[in-house]
This record gives structure tokens, C-alpha cells and sequence, in this order.
């Protein structure tokens, strides 16, 4: 087999199939935050507001993070 021919046959097979287990890795590797853990957020950043003297932009929590809402 050729150089070429090994290096195409690495960018068209196994590449994606790298690729495929790197995404499939980050998956498996990202957490979602517990309840008590977003209380805590939301408690630090009001804290920190209150020390600036600011007031937050707006008073509804935040969407999660995982299902943003699309506006159409």
C-alpha cells in the first residue's frame, strides 16, 4: 500500500471514528450541576451584587444550561 493511499484511508476511516470518541468522551465526562450546587451559584452571585450595590438585569433565574431556549 502506498503512503497516499494509507493516509487517505486514516482521514476518511479511522479519523471519524477518533472524532466520534472524542465527542462521545466529552458526553460522558460533562456533569449537570445539583440543585444545591445552583443554589449556591445563585447565592454567590446575589452576594456579589449586594457588594457592588448593582442589581441583577433581570430577576429570573437562569435558563440551564444544557436546554437553551431558542427564540424564533
Amino acid at each position: 500500500m502506498s503512503l497516499s493511499a494509507i493516509l487517505w484511508f486514516f482521514a476518511v476511516a479511522i479519523g471519524p471514528v477518533l472524532l466520534g470518541g472524542a465527542i462521545a468522551y466529552g458526553k460522558y465526562r460533562e456533569r449537570r450541576y445539583s440543585s444545591r450546587e445552583q443554589a449556591e451559584s445563585r447565592a454567590s452571585v446575589e452576594r456579589l451584587y449586594q457588594e457592588k450595590g448593582d442589581e441583577p438585569e433581570s430577576a429570573s433565574p437562569e435558563p440551564d444550561r444544557h436546554h437553551r431556549k431558542v427564540n424564533s
